[in-house]
């Protein structure tokens, strides 16, 4: 892992999370009752990215460099790899779905 941050650049970071939540947000706020839940997982996941990013996760001068330097939502990039990873919860919800169906037999 690389080195750790100082309070400055964790402050930086910590505001450039921040501007981009609201930014989801607004957008969210701003979408037509019925469309909302079109988004509803997303809402749900980047709800949980923010969670884990200002409440327990460390970062990295690196990563938090990496964080500074981007010109794109930060909840909309990590939002878009989870979508794209061929599991995501995919295999979580089959496998519980299996148990649970095997269980009432």
């Amino acid at each position: 892992m690389g080195s750790t941050i100082n309070k400055r650049m964790e402050e930086k970071v910590f505001e450039k999370i921040d501007t981009d939540y609201v930014d989801f947000r607004e957008g969210m706020q701003a979408l037509d009752s019925l469309d909302v839940y079109d988004y509803a997982y997303k809402i749900y996941a980047i709800e949980e990215i923010y969670g884990v990013l200002t409440e327990s996760y460390e970062f990295t001068k690196l990563q938090a460099e990496a964080i500074l330097n981007c010109k794109e939502n930060i909840f909309e990039k990590i939002y878009t790899e989870w979508i794209d990873r061929a599991t995501s919860q995919h295999d979580a919800f089959c496998s519980v779905i299996e148990s649970v169906i095997e269980s009432m037999s």
